[in-house]
């Protein structure tokens, strides 16, 4: 056990002055996954790592894939595999030391992806909670790069799912 958190610790560390990089790969990437091309999306995030291992946007568009997979395949493993890669995938990106608007904007996404899969799993306390993580380092990120249009996707849809739900439910202090 402790060679094995010896081993996650170097490779997180190695993330900390990481990099975040919309290349070419991660562009083809990231349409491959607009077209739900999942294979073409590993193979390109693939290339991405081993030409630039310290680029993190591979980490979202994975994300992004693995949400997608597992949304679509409703397959509980895959859900449950989604919730642990995210929590982390966000770890790296706590630990990277960059300023960027990606970082929080990323994270914020993971937390709105385990949302989601956690009422598809009917886990609706842990949901509000991703759901107001999620919002807090939107908003945060939304006010410190006023000018970075992805925030407004996920605080559109934290807006929209806010404003449809009862007052009864509304305790989670969106």
């Amino acid at each position: 056990m402790r060679n094995w958190l010896m081993v996650v610790f170097f490779l997180l560390s190695g993330y900390c002055r990481a990099d975040f990089r919309w290349t070419p790969t991660c562009s083809e990437a990231y349409s491959a996954l607009q077209q739900l091309n999942f294979k073409k999306t590993a193979q390109q995030l693939k290339a991405e790592r081993r030409a630039h291992p310290k680029n993190l946007v591979p980490l979202y568009i994975e994300s992004q894939m693995e949400f997608l997979k597992s949304f679509l395949s409703e397959d509980k493993t895959a859900i449950d595999q989604l919730k642990t890669h995210n929590d982390q995938r966000i770890t790296i990106l706590e630990n990277n030391t960059d300023a960027s608007p990606y970082k929080k904007f990323f994270m914020g996404e993971m937390y709105l992806q385990k949302a989601i899969s956690r009422i598809k799993d009917e886990e609706f306390v842990s949901a509000a909670f991703d759901v107001r993580r999620a919002y807090k380092l939107l908003n945060e990120n939304n006010k410190a790069y006023p000018d970075f249009k992805p925030n407004l996707r996920g605080l559109g849809l934290i807006h929209a799912a806010v404003g449809s739900i009862p007052k009864s439910y509304q305790w989670a202090g969106i």
